[in-house]
């Protein structure tokens, strides 16, 4: 304990060390439908300086809208804007051509936008644990959990928008936490809280609701913060999301919500296969999403302890925090949103991909459950086995997200899907 006390900066840096240098062996090289969405608006941008991808060499992905008798990209746009202005800029200083030199590229792309999300993720939450007064053998540990034992850092190898969302999230999490918990009302935080909660509408439609959630909590916290400093700036934010929507399809809304741009002749989706023609009851469809083949349980199982211990704590009585009342009620909130308005687990993929945001600032919850009971020798030796099983879960997804996962291949083998 001791040794970790006085070298923790140098092992928390050197577990990142070790993360970085395995993502660099294996970044992706292979461009799947999600991945080809994206990269067509940044090719159409930066060659042609349209959103129109009909041009584009990654055309043929299935992710595509069509608008006036023009195909468009149907991923939010400004995770994609704010990639072609980096490699624009790649181009310029260093001569780096996206399809001559498609892999460097790619890879550099993948790095900003994917990799270091979740290595800058991981170290807030180190500091999320400073000030939860969590101690520093235990940040050390939950950052090999977070980088190693879960499922969605895995996804870092390829180019996705669930990575950048759970660092905006995660960073949302944390200034939240110093107005409530440290009482540091500095008007900074207000807005950079609402900057970062803004963001989340930019990456990710869904992860939209936790918006809600915050904005509650911080009425409740000072209404007159909240309305002076808070809600300008999240509108502010908010006004870019529906203007990327403008510029990039002539509509403020998001075209999720015009499922007729996804129904032209010869779409995939007019007759979708395997995973995505799904259509399960809700009560088997959410308990795959909880411990089935696509079960936020099943592929990081270590969480759940988290969820265990606090509903122990709820029915005996004892004390349970506020931000874990928070953390718990709105994870609850974005589980049952997917559940009930969603039928396909998120297509082919390894693990609930679009709970990989949740799934990060449960690690919060998880972090001081583990410092609560680190002197617990059963307690510690639970947390290394689902630890383990975890394992199975990140490598699976590290090698390449976009495929059946190992779990679904056993659930499909027995018959259950």
């Amino acid at each position: 304990m001791k040794i970790v006390h006085d070298n923790y900066k140098l092992i928390i840096y050197s577990i990142i060390a070790i993360f970085f240098s395995l993502f660099l062996t294996n970044l992706s090289t292979f461009v799947g439908a999600n991945s080809a969405s994206r990269l067509a608006t940044i090719e159409s941008l930066a060659n042609r300086g349209t959103f129109i991808i009909d041009e584009s060499p990654f055309l043929g992905t299935v992710d595509k809208l069509k608008i006036n008798g023009n195909f468009y990209s149907s991923k939010p746009p400004t995770l994609s804007i704010l990639l072609t202005g980096y490699y624009i800029a790649l181009n310029n200083l260093f001569g780096v051509d996206i399809l001559k030199d498609f892999k460097v590229v790619y890879a550099l792309i993948i790095l900003l936008a994917s990799t270091l999300p979740v290595i800058i993720s991981a170290l807030i939450l180190v500091d999320i644990g400073r000030i939860l007064k969590v101690e520093p053998v235990t940040r050390a540990f939950i950052i090999v959990l977070f980088l190693f034992t879960f499922f969605g850092s895995g996804y870092g190898i390829d180019l996705n928008n669930h990575n950048i969302t759970s660092l905006f999230l995660i960073l949302s999490l944390r200034f939240w936490l110093e107005i409530f918990l440290n009482h540091v009302d500095k008007n900074q935080n207000w807005i950079l809280l609402a900057i970062c909660l803004g963001a989340i509408s930019w990456f990710d439609i869904p992860s939209t609701f936790y918006i809600s959630a915050f904005s509650i909590s911080l009425f409740y916290k000072n209404r007159k913060k909240c309305l002076k400093l808070f809600i300008p700036t999240l509108s502010f934010c908010l006004l870019w999301t529906m203007t990327s929507y403008y510029i990039s399809i002539g509509s403020i809304v998001p075209a999720y919500f015009n499922k007729s741009f996804y129904l032209y002749e010869g779409s995939y989706w007019l007759n979708p296969k395997g995973t995505d023609a799904l259509n399960e009851n809700k009560l088997i469809y959410g308990f795959n999403f909880l411990f089935g083949h696509h079960g936020i349980f099943s592929f990081t199982p270590i969480l759940f302890l988290s969820f265990i211990e606090l509903i122990n704590r709820f029915f005996k009585k004892r004390k349970i925090e506020f931000y874990e009342g928070f953390i718990l009620l709105s994870t609850i909130g974005m589980i049952l949103l997917f559940i009930f308005f969603t039928n396909n687990y998120g297509g082919v993929c390894v693990g609930p991909r679009w709970l990989i945001p949740t799934s990060t600032i449960i690690f919060v919850l998880l972090m001081k459950l583990i410092d609560r009971y680190k002197k617990n020798l059963k307690f510690i030796s639970l947390t290394l086995i689902l630890g383990s099983w975890g394992l199975v879960g990140f490598w699976d997804a590290f090698t390449w997200p976009w495929k059946e996962s190992i779990l679904s291949q056993l659930f499909r083998g027995f018959g259950f899907l």
